[in-house]
């Protein structure tokens, strides 16, 4: 009954007129604020990354920017300015980096997002809906590279969205230049009035190992860009998210013959289409999708026992992928369509002022079956249906409620689960999941719960963690989950870091760190059937046996890790990288592993 209780509580908080705070007026006293200027009618920006249009010069621009490393608190060495023009349907930026020493700008091209922050790069983070939770970041380097994400509950990421906009570079006398467009079709707005966006700009130099922010950033919110603590773009007003309506139809034919089989004839049709229900609620619908332009996945040798998580590309599912992010993996995008067609399916995501959106349904089967000929059996005929509600609470937590469901032939897999984000202050996050699974024959506890709390701060972070999945918990139909059938696990840990700042000479910052990771098997006789079945002859040991008791003796496994890292900031030893250095790590299990182990570099 437990679940049903959370599941009651949870709906009433959900429903309840509880105090939500959204994004106000009220200036802070080290707000930043810098305004987009509207471009007329007949002017054009030529997207060369010259700068040399009139407009440029006429804008006003963000810059004084602020260090974070390695003077905190400093103007920035080398000056940035980035300034905003916009039309009806697009934001030009552009963007001016000064460089003392033109030569030694890093600009690695890679196909990898990641690979950019190896060398001079530039971040934009865009507050849209001015609700101080939610974002984008925009990323670009001297070499033209892209890189992008969403932002959700103030700081998470989500790697997933791929926005589409343009951006050329130059590497001139002075330093290095961008032009971006950036159609506002990328974004969620409001689209009456004159608007305000958040906004905030980072640059990093790595000669100078310099990291700085046009809006002051605290060292305690360094690790993180938080949309709650950004400046402002103004001057925004009468723009458009683009078409309302999409409508992509696609077909294709062909035909084909290979040595002893007949002339074949391939016939492909469908279509996508995209409707803005409001500015912030899109309708997403697609029958027979075409994934053809979508990268596949990188290749992995696996060797583990559990199956490789693909992050996921399929634009269809992308669109407001973080709205039904959760603790516990409870919907995995990509087990629909894996091994078989989607015929068609919907989905409705977005925001309906303090409440989050998702809903998906999908239909998956054989696509070339209907009446034209035999169904391939290989193909799985099954229907999936998701739903996520969640709501904002207090100034920065949420509550949410999600249900994901596959029907398949005469089987179903049911996953129900509430999550609550709780941050009471800027530097304590509590986050807590229960839920629950059910399927056919799934019978010796069906319930998982994982909650952890944690203090991250620039000179010490804390974080404790404790999960428990009983043996029948089962998502892997709808999500992603890394546990064999049948067999449960507990789980708790605790993660601490030390980072004092003791300015000794060219020493700027010393990392401890240190972990302690407890866990235990919950083991069923189904489980260790299942086992003996699949390896004949096998023979458990008592002490494995014995694990099914609980936390104490051979069923607790210790792991104490303590590291020493010095972060270096002298700029005469290389002129590329911030110096960490792993200097001292020792290890050692608890006594039932009689395992110790010593590290010095």
């Amino acid at each position: 009954m437990m679940p049903l209780r959370l599941f009651s509580i949870a709906l009433c908080l959900l429903l309840a007129p509880t105090q939500t705070i959204y994004a106000h007026d009220i200036r802070e006293p080290d707000t930043k604020d810098v305004a987009a200027i509207r471009l007329a009618a007949d002017v054009r920006i030529s997207l060369d990354g010259r700068l040399n249009e009139p407009v440029w010069r006429a804008a006003q621009s963000a810059t004084d920017f602020i260090q974070r490393e390695l003077d905190y608190g400093e103007p920035a060495q080398e000056q940035t300015e980035v300034r905003f023009c916009y039309d009806d349907e697009n934001m030009y930026i552009g963007i001016r980096c000064f460089e003392e020493r033109p030569e030694t700008i890093l600009k690695p091209m890679s196909r990898n997002e990641s690979d950019m922050n190896a060398g001079d790069v530039l971040n934009l983070f865009i507050d849209s809906r001015h609700d101080h939770r939610t974002g984008y970041r925009i990323s670009v380097n001297p070499s033209g590279m892209r890189g992008d994400e969403a932002r959700y509950n103030d700081f998470l990421k989500d790697n997933s969205w791929d926005g589409f906009w343009w951006v050329e570079t130059r590497i001139d006398s002075l330093g290095w230049t961008a032009e971006i467009k950036l159609p506002f079709k990328n974004f969620r707005f409001d689209t009456t009035g004159e608007q305000t966006w958040g906004l905030n700009i980072e640059r990093r130099v790595p000669r100078l190992n310099e990291q700085s922010f046009w809006k002051k950033v605290s060292l305690d919110d360094g690790r993180f860009t938080r949309m709650s603590k950004i400046g402002h773009l103004t001057g925004i007003h009468d723009i458009k998210q683009g078409r309302r309506l999409e409508f992509v139809p696609f077909g294709l034919a062909g035909t084909g013959r290979s040595h002893g089989v007949d002339t074949r004839v391939t016939r492909e049709t469908g279509l996508d289409l995209k409707y803005a229900l409001t500015p912030n609620l899109t309708l997403d619908a697609t029958v027979n999708p075409d994934f053809a332009q979508v990268d596949a996945d990188v290749d992995e040798i696996n060797l583990s026992r559990f199956p490789t998580r693909f992050p996921e590309l399929r634009p269809f599912f992308v669109e407001g992928n973080n709205t039904f992010l959760t603790p516990i993996e409870l919907f995995y995008s990509r087990r629909i369509g894996g091994q078989t067609d989607i015929v068609g399916g919907g989905k409705v995501s977005g925001k309906m002022g303090p409440y989050t959106l998702g809903l998906i349904t999908v239909q998956t089967g054989d696509w070339t079956y209907f009446g034209i000929q035999d169904d391939d059996a290989a193909k799985e005929d099954a229907t999936f249906g998701i739903v996520r509600l969640k709501r904002d609470i207090f100034s920065k937590s949420t509550i949410g409620l999600v249900f994901a469901d596959k029907e398949y032939g005469t089987a179903y897999s049911r996953v129900t689960g509430v999550d609550l984000s709780l941050r009471p202050t800027d530097l304590v996050l509590l986050n807590v999941q229960v839920a629950g699974s059910w399927q056919p024959g799934l019978r010796e506890g069906n319930i998982g719960f994982t909650s952890d709390i944690s203090r991250v701060a620039d000179a010490s972070s804390a974080k404790f963690f404790y999960e428990r999945l009983s043996p029948d918990f089962d998502i892997n139909q709808t999500g992603f989950l890394r546990k064999e059938a049948h067999r449960g696990r507990e789980r708790m840990g605790l993660d601490l870091v030390y980072s004092p700042r003791p300015n000794l000479g060219s020493i700027k910052q010393i990392y401890l760190t240190g972990f302690v990771d407890a866990q235990k098997p919950i083991l069923t006789n189904r489980y260790l059937t299942d086992q003996t079945a699949s390896y004949p002859g096998t023979v458990f040991a008592p002490d494995f046996l014995d694990e099914k008791r609980g936390f104490g003796g051979a069923d607790l496994w210790n792991c104490v890790l303590t590291r020493v890292r010095i972060w270096n900031s002298s700029r005469q030893s290389s002129a590329v990288t911030i110096y960490r250095v792993d200097m001292i790590q020792t290890a050692c299990a608890s006594a039932f592993r009689r395992q110790a182990s010593t590290r010095l570099r």
